[in-house]
């Protein structure tokens, strides 16, 4: 392929199709609409132009030596990934930053999240329940990222059997053409399963979870919830939830608030009325400080759940 030929032919179909589109029986009228498309400086036409795009910044070798993860690429990162690597990484108690990655196009920008988000949740493989949430703005983005992350899971011994990932895009109602298990190149797609069986990573879009958040499955799990994914920068309660989403995060709040401010090792009624609607039964909680995580549940229905995430939350009062 010739680009300046190529650059050629483009412009000369654009041209015969203006042309026959607007058909003026006046010449002066036609000359004078000619001219204004082709104009060298004032007509539409611009180029054609050449990119020239340089390689991304290859990390150096004591830098990529020293990537601050256990599940990491195999390859070199880009010095952008090791970047990203480094301010998402959980790694010996630190605290994942806000990241935004603006570069080229296959410039790794996947690599950047999905390490630190396959490391955390190794970390976490004995904790139950979604670990991660990845949002989408089209389904053909989340699914073609689905092939990539299971085939990451897949080829590692540490995940492999070990860590899940689930698609809930709209579709996986019928349990015969949507998968219900991991494999090498899908991931779970069964929305049957998804329910029943939190994976640890949850690929959806924005429609999606509003709706999950709104619309819970008729026989509702255990809860099991990382508080942090309700908060903001600060700590505080995300604005930008619905109504569901907020007073999901206010009651899972007001847990953490009463159950640390007492000493109790088992489980004990801290003074908080069930959120499930109809319900008037006694919230029991039990917090165990080792493993960093608090279990609850209603004296009346079968409301319950785990928090974890807590210690040094704002509603933290271990050491109040």
């Amino acid at each position: 392929m010739l680009p300046l030929q190529q650059a050629y032919e483009v412009k000369h179909s654009l041209i015969e199709y203006l042309k026959a589109t607007f058909r003026f029986k006046d010449k002066g009228v036609h000359d004078a609409f000619y001219n204004f498309i082709t104009h060298p400086e004032e007509g539409i036409f611009n180029g054609p132009y050449m990119s020239l795009k340089l390689p991304f910044i290859t990390a150096g070798g004591s830098d990529s030596a020293a990537i601050p993860l256990e599940i990491a690429p195999t390859f070199p990162p880009y010095h952008h990934q090791l970047q990203a690597f480094e301010r998402l990484t959980t790694h010996d108690g630190h605290q994942p930053q806000s990241t935004l990655v603006t570069t080229g196009t296959s410039s790794g920008k996947t690599e950047c999240f999905l390490y630190p988000i396959l490391y955390y949740c190794h970390k976490h493989a004995g904790r139950k329940g979604i670990k991660v949430i990845i949002l989408y703005p089209l389904n053909a983005l989340a699914t073609d990222q689905a092939k990539r992350l299971a085939e990451a899971i897949w080829n590692d011994d540490r995940l492999k059997g070990r860590i899940t990932a689930g698609l809930f895009i709209g579709e996986g109602r019928d349990k015969k053409h949507f998968e219900s298990q991991m494999g090498e190149t899908h991931i779970i797609e069964n929305r049957t399963a998804i329910v029943e069986n939190p994976p640890d990573i949850l690929l959806t879009n924005f429609k999606m979870l509003d709706y999950a958040t709104q619309y819970p499955p008729k026989q509702t799990p255990m809860c099991i919830t990382n508080i942090k994914h309700f908060l903001d920068e600060n700590g505080n309660i995300a604005a930008g939830m619905n109504v569901s989403g907020r007073k999901m995060a206010s009651f899972l709040a007001m847990i953490i608030d009463h159950s640390t401010a007492q000493q109790e090792e088992e489980m004990t009624d801290i003074d908080i009325r069930c959120n499930n609607r109809g319900c008037h039964g006694a919230i029991l909680a039990e917090v165990n400080r080792s493993e960093n995580t608090i279990y609850w549940g209603c004296t009346d229905c079968d409301h319950e759940g785990m928090i974890s995430e807590w210690k040094g939350s704002k509603w933290d009062n271990s050491n109040r």
